[in-house]
C-alpha cells in the first residue's frame, strides 16, 4: 500500500464518519415549539377593562386548543397581548390556524373597539435573524 492510497483511505473514512454523525446530531435537534402572539388594540381602555373584557374570554377559549404548553397574557392601557405555546409536537401551521379560528369564534363577543390579531412568532424570529 502506498502512502498515497493510505492517505485516501483515511480521508474517504473520516468523511463518512462526518457525515454519520452529521445526520444522527440533525435527528437529535430540538425542533422550535410553535409560539403565537396575539395582539389586542383597544383604544381609551385601561389595563383592567382590556384584561376583563377581552383578554380573559380570548384566554379562556384559547386554552380549549390542544397541545398548548404555556398561556400568558399581559394589559397595558390600550392593548394587550397573549402569548401561546405549544407542545413540541405541534405544527406551526396547525397553531395558526386553530388560533384564528377561536379568534373568528369569539370576535362577536368582543367589543367592536377591541381589534385583534394574530402572529406567528416563530417566523418572525427566523425572518428577523436573516435579514440582520
Amino acid at each position: 500500500m502506498t502512502i498515497s492510497t493510505a492517505g485516501i483511505k483515511k480521508v474517504a473514512f473520516i468523511t463518512a464518519a462526518n457525515m454519520v454523525f452529521g445526520l444522527v446530531s440533525c435527528k437529535q435537534t430540538p425542533k422550535e415549539p410553535a409560539v403565537m402572539r396575539v395582539y389586542v388594540s383597544y383604544a381609551g381602555a385601561d389595563s383592567a377593562a382590556i384584561k376583563l373584557k377581552v383578554l380573559d374570554p380570548l384566554q379562556k377559549e384559547i386554552s380549549n386548543i390542544s397541545n398548548i404548553h404555556k398561556i400568558s397574557a399581559i394589559a397595558q392601557n390600550g392593548y394587550g397581548n397573549i402569548i401561546v405555546e405549544f407542545n413540541m409536537n405541534k405544527n406551526i401551521d396547525s397553531a395558526t390556524v386553530d388560533i384564528q379560528n377561536r379568534l373568528l369564534l369569539m370576535n362577536a363577543q368582543l367589543p367592536k373597539e377591541a381589534k385583534v390579531y394574530s402572529f406567528r412568532v416563530n417566523n418572525e424570529d427566523k425572518k428577523n435573524k436573516n435579514n440582520q
